[in-house]
């Protein structure tokens, strides 16, 4: 066996042991800590400009923020909303954590392959493309842990106090799908529909509200008012 063979053999032993997803990461840096003292300060700048890159994120975050419209504009630019942005959420929320974290898993793997090859630019992009979809995936995650809900009696100022706070936050999904729910609650004019259902609304109240399943149903609106 030539020094290729065995250094191709050697990589795909080295691969085999990374099926213990929270070792991934922890074996990638290791290998990254061994690169020659050019190839080290290379890596630490590409981490800086990750890092750069989500405070980056951040502010842009906070410029949208400020830049929303006013409490009473929410409704007009939720109608507003057109159906090529309905189709994109859609789309979106098609994508799955597993599908996720097996891109996260093959990026990894290929900055490897990169790097043991010594294509250090090709691994620098692989190791970034890991990030962000770690990020897509941290998002996702939370997404999905924001909707889960406690049940209690609801009206249609609860909603819009859950549509108010998330349009605040950003959060613009949530402010629409709370938004939509208010039309159908008391009080919100549904009509006959409305009027001849005898069973008790249900307020979804996000689970990020501190001791939300032991708190009564007036102490979670008056919490989410504030």
């Amino acid at each position: 066996m030539n020094g290729a063979e065995e250094e191709e053999a050697r990589l795909f032993s080295l691969l085999a042991k990374m099926d213990d997803e929270e070792n991934e990461d922890e074996s990638l840096l290791k290998e990254i800590q061994g690169i020659q003292e050019n190839h080290q300060d290379e890596t630490q700048a590409v981490l800086a400009e990750i890092k750069r890159m989500g405070v980056a994120e951040v502010s842009d975050l906070e410029r949208t923020i400020l830049a929303l419209p006013d409490e009473d504009d929410l409704e007009a630019m939720v109608l507003a909303m057109s159906d090529d942005e309905d189709a994109l959420v859609s789309t979106s929320a098609e994508v799955t954590a597993e599908t996720l974290r097996q891109q996260i898993r093959e990026e990894k793997l290929e900055a490897l392959k990169h790097k043991r090859s010594g294509d250090m630019e090709k691994a620098r992009l692989h190791l970034r493309k890991s990030k962000e979809l770690q990020q897509q995936l941290d998002k996702l995650v939370a997404m999905k842990e924001e909707e889960q809900a406690v049940e209690a009696p609801a009206t249609k100022e609860d909603y819009t106090q859950l549509a108010v706070k998330y349009r605040r936050e950003g959060k613009m999904e949530l402010a629409r799908k709370y938004l939509r729910l208010s039309k159908g609650s008391p009080g919100a004019g549904g009509g006959e529909e409305g009027a001849g259902s005898s069973a008790a609304p249900v307020l979804e109240i996000p689970p990020e509200l501190p001791g939300a399943a032991d708190r009564s149903a007036e102490t979670l609106r008056q919490q989410i008012r504030e």
